[in-house]
C-alpha cells in the first residue's frame, strides 16, 4: 500500500508539491492520516535523492508482528468439535472451545436456520377433534322488562354441569362440485349416536380423506 499512496501522489504532484485537494483525496482513498502520507511522500523523495530509486517498502526484516497463538487449522479442529446446541452464542463457544470472543468472531459466521414448512397444502386432509359442549353455564345474565320475571334453572351441581361430546370434522375451504363457490367441508357428529351410525357418516364425510387426529377443547354454548 505505501507504494500505491507514494506513486499516486508523485502522479498528482507538480514541481514535487502537492495540493491540499490532492493530499485529502489520496488520503480518503487509502485510509490513511495525512501524516501517514506526509511520511511516505518525504521518504520516497529522500531515496530517491540519495540512491536514484525512491524505496519506501517496509524496513522490519523476517517475521514481523504478534506470533499467532492458535493456528487456523487448531481452530478449525475446537469449533467443530463442539455440538450444535452450545454453538448458538459467541460467549458459550469461547467457553467451550477456551478461545476468545474476537478470534470466534474473526473465523466463525453466524447462521440463523428458520424451521422449514413439514406441512402441504393439505387440501386432501380432513381434522378431527373433539369437542365438549356445556348444557347450560354457571351464569347467564338476560334483559328483561320490569314486570318480567326468570324460569329459575335447577342443577345438581354446580361443580358438575353436564357435558355433550360431539366430534367434528374440519378440512380447507375448497370448490364444490355442483357450485363454482369455495365450500367448507366441515361435520359435526353427535357421540351418543349408535356406533354403526356414526361410523358411517365419518366414512361418508372423510372418503378418499386422509384423517389426522388433533386434541380435543371444551367449549361452551352460548
Amino acid at each position: 500500500m505505501k507504494v500505491s499512496v507514494y506513486q499516486d501522489l508523485l502522479e498528482k504532484s507538480v514541481n514535487g508539491q502537492l495540493s491540499r485537494d490532492i493530499v485529502r483525496s489520496v488520503c480518503t482513498t487509502y485510509g490513511v492520516h495525512h501524516s501517514t502520507r506526509w511520511r511516505i511522500f518525504q521518504r520516497g523523495k529522500a531515496t530517491k535523492t540519495s540512491g536514484g530509486i525512491a524505496d519506501v517498502t517496509a524496513r522490519l526484516k523476517g517475521k514481523t508482528g504478534r506470533p499467532t497463538k492458535f493456528a487456523p487449522e487448531d481452530i478449525e479442529q475446537r469449533i467443530k468439535s463442539v455440538p450444535l446446541h452450545k454453538r448458538q452464542t459467541y460467549r458459550s463457544l469461547a467457553a467451550a472451545t477456551g478461545l476468545s470472543v474476537y478470534l470466534l468472531w474473526t473465523f466463525v459466521k453466524r447462521i440463523t436456520q428458520p424451521p422449514k414448512d413439514v406441512i402441504g397444502d393439505m387440501q386432501d386432509v380432513v381434522h378431527l377433534d373433539e369437542k365438549w359442549f356445556y348444557m347450560t353455564k354457571l351464569r347467564r345474565r338476560f334483559l328483561v322488562w320490569h314486570d318480567e320475571n326468570i324460569i329459575p334453572r335447577q342443577l345438581q351441581s354446580k361443580s358438575h354441569i353436564t357435558k355433550v361430546m360431539f366430534l367434528v370434522a374440519v378440512a380447507r375451504p375448497r370448490q364444490g362440485k355442483e357450485t363454482q363457490e369455495d365450500e367448507l367441508v366441515l361435520g359435526m357428529m353427535n357421540l351418543r349416536l349408535e356406533e354403526e351410525e356414526r361410523l358411517e357418516e365419518v366414512a361418508v364425510l372423510l372418503s378418499n380423506l386422509t384423517v389426522i387426529s388433533d386434541l380435543s377443547s371444551d367449549d361452551e354454548i352460548n
